[in-house]
């Protein structure tokens, strides 16, 4: 319990401090009535539905999604059947899942040069193949330093396709477009999990990841 309250005052700390340092908002509040929102919404997903852009980019994050809900569920099997640790080993692949992911966006912001194809496929290649290897190995390292591959990939496509969705989208669309991104990618990874779990009781370990991995 100790480690989740230090984790609560680091996360109110770091939300503290950019709170501070935000300038204030003097923009006069508007008053939006929900007939006017649920227009706007339908509006978005219309545009999202018949503009190819946005379309497929959002495609293809959502189906990044129904990939990392599937993780949750991998994690937890890997370290009861390949590990044999128990919880505290998953909890440890979740931590270094993220830790991947944060390597991976510091050094992009050192080399801020990479075109958005060569960032999207590194992404997809990161985001499959490490897992493949997962249902294989036995010793911790190794599964962390797969699972940090993992969240490097998954980095690099969630940066990579929020620029390609900004890109390809009408400026006066943008937030209706990432709202529908969020809703479609939070059904994709509630899915995920619900398949990852079905599959796990019916095929072992690394015949699951190694289908995964491929098919992804």
């Amino acid at each position: 319990s100790w480690a989740f309250s230090v984790l609560a005052v680091m996360c109110g700390l770091t939300a503290a401090g950019i709170a501070l340092r935000l300038p204030a908002d003097d923009r006069t509040p508007s008053v939006m009535g929900l007939r006017t929102v649920l227009r706007s919404s339908v509006d978005g997903i219309a545009y999202a539905a018949t503009t190819p852009g946005p379309r497929r980019v959002i495609g293809f994050i959502a189906a990044t999604g129904l990939l990392i809900g599937s993780f949750d569920v991998v994690f937890v099997a890997v370290a009861f059947d390949e590990l044999g640790r128990g919880g505290s080993a998953a909890a440890m692949l979740s931590a270094g899942f993220a830790a991947g992911g944060l390597i991976a966006t510091a050094l992009l912001r050192r080399r801020s040069a990479w075109n958005l194809f060569a960032l999207t496929a590194s992404g997809v290649l990161l985001l499959s193949l490490p897992l493949i290897a997962l249902g294989q190995v036995g010793h911790l390292v190794a599964a962390l330093a797969l699972v940090a591959a993992l969240g490097a990939g998954n980095a690099l496509v969630e940066i990579s396709g929020h620029t390609l969705l900004q890109r390809a989208s009408a400026e006066s669309m943008t937030s209706r477009v990432f709202g529908i991104l969020r809703s479609w990618f939070f059904l994709a990874m509630a899915a995920g999990a619900a398949l990852a779990g079905v599959l796990v009781t019916r095929h072992d370990l690394s015949s699951l990841t190694m289908w995964i991995g491929g098919a992804s």
